[in-house]
């Protein structure tokens, strides 16, 4: 992606995938550390059918860098009564 709006949030990532769940992730140092918690986090999400990891599973260097879910393509559901 060129441009997520996330300037105040460098270095910055999209995750996403047909049919899944997508995020944009943020505040990451070019490191390898972190690079190696993107990558094992991205590996995890494409094990999933629908894109969402348990907390659980999360690598450390991941857990507080989520800054936006965004739904898959033509994801509804109903609003609550």
């Amino acid at each position: 992606m060129p441009c997520l709006f996330a300037c105040g949030s460098y270095c910055t990532a999209f995750v996403r995938s047909n049919r899944r769940f997508g995020y944009i992730l943020g505040g990451f140092r070019p490191t390898p550390e972190h690079a190696i918690a993107l990558l094992d986090y991205i590996a995890q999400y494409l094990d999933t059918p629908d894109g969402v990891v348990p907390y659980a599973r999360w690598p450390q260097g991941i857990k507080g860098h989520f800054l936006v879910r965004v739904p898959p393509a033509g994801l509804l559901w109903e609003p609550l009564p």
